[in-house]
């Protein structure tokens, strides 16, 4: 994706800024609040008066359907408590979009429960003050979830979002009851963007790209004036691209936090904990600090009561969902000049150093590095230039309440290096996928060689490469993140054929017929082969191609052990076979056949393949070199999920499933062939 060369320069000051300990924000601080009673992921938020309500979302990730809720809590910002309201009506949802006008809030759209390929259209307005829900007009086009939705005098708005992928833009007129589709967002189509309002403008950008394949995300930012219907790009986003959309927005600046960024996403490591601040008087975005706790995403976030919140979503630790609810903002009092020193590593030599305390805004914070440098604000940054333990001074000083404190901590410097990378790769078969898993001031840039293969070279995160039957190839790559910094690493690999003359493969599909599923037996050796099957409840068969009605639900090893003529001995086991009623049908028959119903040939579908498997964040489609023009996803009882043309790359995201067995349809050249995945938490 490309860059302005903007977004690096800016980068490079601020870390000149930091390195003399240049204060970088208010005297806002975080404060650990009331856990919310359920767990929660993408669930709706939104603030009427001094209360927060939290609106269903994903309390649990159980295989099918997905464990939703319709749920409403009430947050008193004013006594930090929770109570529960009367449930939503309609169906249960996440990632539903929601805007307030005047003492109304307004609920649209959201993923439902059946894994359908959308959710509901409906708009629901919600009176927190009769606890009463009444049915709007519904949204103009088919369910749509992680849109960006923001209220601006007296009207609501709604943009961007998936399924489709669109950029369209809707204006709802409470007074009408009716929605008018405005100037789309004029970036690529997304969803999951980072959106806030700021006075009469409203502000959307960054997020996942239709285009990105599920691989690359976006850091174009834009703003919407609704008084004239216009799009204005402004300034791209300078850290590396992310998406999400918890923020908040304090004394007329937006506050961005966690989300994840691309690194962090393609590489499964942790969402983001940075905190960064947008000035729109400036267009600038100015790095803050570190989020206190571990990152999450798909969060609630509002500004309530003169601070900002955020809490629940996952710890992308997927299907690890939190409760936690954090508030940012100043102190209310009463006030006093204690204070304690949260300080978090950056990298290396940097660290970011945090005042705690109830000290009122009008303290001044003088901090005292150890190293002859100093800065003031609750949050600063400093790099430490020399390896060495030092002492950290914070004073924080009130003429109001005339007071003065001291804390005290260490900061302890080992390498002076501030970004590093290690490579690796994984593979299936001859075909490897190499990867760089950098640190540092992301986004990097990559440069892979070869020592023993002169012609390879790539600027890939994970290039593909085919190595030749044992022979050892050593890949080397070097990342420069946005400092300068760089870092090498290399990985030596080698291919190894199997020993053994005969091996086989398993694939199973659901049909047409609720609660029917086919198999289909992949094998090679000498002939005659003997098969021999286990159904993982204590069942077993001799027969070439059984045909197995289970007697209960449950989770189930299928194996087929096969033995060939030569004495050669092979076996493949089908993990996690679901069986259970679909729909009150009957409970799932496996029939094992030894040609395909859905015509996937016996020389093309055992080439193609996925590979972590199982997997819970992304795969790679392992098809021989070739692209994969289509890629389908079936839940357990063949339900569509989602449909992905030309995966960039032939990777592919899976993590917003949840955990089960799923089966990917994958068009190639013409042919169809169809991969059963196994999703991890």
């Amino acid at each position: 994706m490309k860059k302005i060369n903007l977004y690096h320069i800016f980068l490079m000051l601020a870390l000149v800024l930091i390195g003399t300990g240049r204060t970088i924000a208010q005297n806002y601080t975080w404060v650990k609040k009331a856990d919310l009673p359920d767990p929660n992921y993408q669930g709706a938020s939104f603030t009427i008066g001094t209360k927060v309500y939290v609106v269903g979302g994903v309390i649990d990730h159980i295989n099918t359907p997905v464990n939703l809720n319709r749920h409403v809590w009430e947050y008193d910002a004013t006594t930090d408590t929770w109570t529960q309201k009367h449930d939503a009506p309609g169906t249960a949802v996440f990632g539903a979009s929601s805007f307030v006008i005047g003492s109304y809030a307004y609920i649209v759209n959201g993923w439902d429960s059946t894994n359908s390929g959308h959710g509901p259209a409906d708009c629901w307005r919600y009176d927190p003050a009769a606890d009463a829900w009444a049915l709007m007009a519904p949204f103009p086009r088919t369910g749509r979830y992680t849109c960006a939705a923001f209220a601006i005098s007296g009207k609501g708005y709604v943009t961007c979002g998936f399924s489709p992928y669109t950029n369209e833009t809707w204006q709802y007129d409470p007074t009408t009851n009716a929605w008018t589709q405005k100037t789309s967002f004029p970036g690529v189509p997304r969803q999951s963007t980072t959106w806030f309002t700021i006075g009469n403008y409203g502000y959307v950008g960054m997020g996942y790209p239709q285009s990105s394949g599920w691989a690359y995300f976006a850091s174009d930012f834009y703003r919407y004036d609704p008084s004239t219907d216009v799009w204005l790009q402004l300034n791209d986003f300078p850290g590396q691209p992310i998406v999400g959309e918890s923020t908040f927005v304090l004394d007329g600046d937006a506050y961005l936090v966690c989300n994840v960024n691309e690194n962090q996403y393609n590489f499964s490591n942790g969402a983001s904990r940075d905190i960064w601040k947008y000035n729109p008087t400036g267009d600038s975005w100015t790095y803050w600090g570190i989020f206190p706790d571990t990152g999450i995403v798909g969060g609630n976030h509002v500004t309530c009561n003169g601070a900002g919140f955020i809490g629940m979503g996952e710890h992308y630790v997927y299907g690890t969902y939190s409760r936690v609810w954090w508030s940012f903002g100043p102190a209310t009092g009463a006030y006093s000049c204690a204070a304690t020193i949260s300080k978090f590593a950056v990298n290396n030599a940097t660290y970011n150093f945090q005042a705690n305390g109830s000290f009122s805004p009008a303290a001044q914070l003088t901090w005292d590095f150890g190293d002859g440098h100093t800065g003031t604000g609750t949050s600063v940054i400093h790099s430490y230039a020399a390896i060495g333990t030092y002492g950290v001074s914070l004073t924080v000083q009130d003429s109001g309440t005339i007071c003065t404190y001291t804390a005290l901590d260490t900061a302890v410097i080992t390498n002076l290096s501030n970004c590093s990378v290690v490579a690796g790769s994984v593979h299936i078969g001859q075909q490897y996928t190499l990867y760089a898993s950098p640190s540092g001031g992301g986004p990097f840039t990559y440069a892979w060689s070869s020592p023993t293969d002169s012609s390879f070279s790539s600027t890939s995160p994970d290039p593909i490469v085919v190595l030749p039957a044992n022979v050892p190839v050593t890949y080397c790559v070097t990342i420069t993140d946005t400092t300068g910094c760089s870092a090498s690493s290399c990985t030596t690999i080698t291919y190894v054929p199997s020993l053994d003359s005969c091996e086989t493969s398993l694939y199973i599909y659901p049909s047409n017929v609720p609660g029917l599923y086919y198999g289909y037996v992949y094998h090679t050796g000498a002939t005659p082969v003997s098969y021999s099957w286990s159904f993982g409840n204590g069942v077993t068969s001799v027969d070439s191609f059984p045909t197995y009605v289970y007697p209960t639900a449950g989770y189930f090893d299928i194996c087929l052990t096969i033995t060939d003529a030569n004495g050669c001995v092979s076996g493949f086991c089908d993990s996690l076979f679901y069986a259970f009623k679909a729909g009150g049908g009957p409970i799932h028959e496996l029939n094992i056949l030894q040609k395909n119903p859905l015509g996937i040939g016996t020389i093309d579908a055992p080439k193609v393949a996925v590979y972590p498997n199982p997997a819970n964040s992304e795969v790679e489609i392992s098809a021989g070199g070739k692209q994969a023009d289509q890629v389908t996803i079936y839940s357990i009882n063949g339900q569509k999920i989602s449909t992905t043309d030309k995966p960039l790359r032939n990777k592919l995201d899976v993590s917003s499933l949840t955990a089960g067995i799923y089966f990917l349809e994958l068009k190639i050249n013409g042919q169809t062939s169809r991969v059963k995945l196994t999703k991890t938490e």
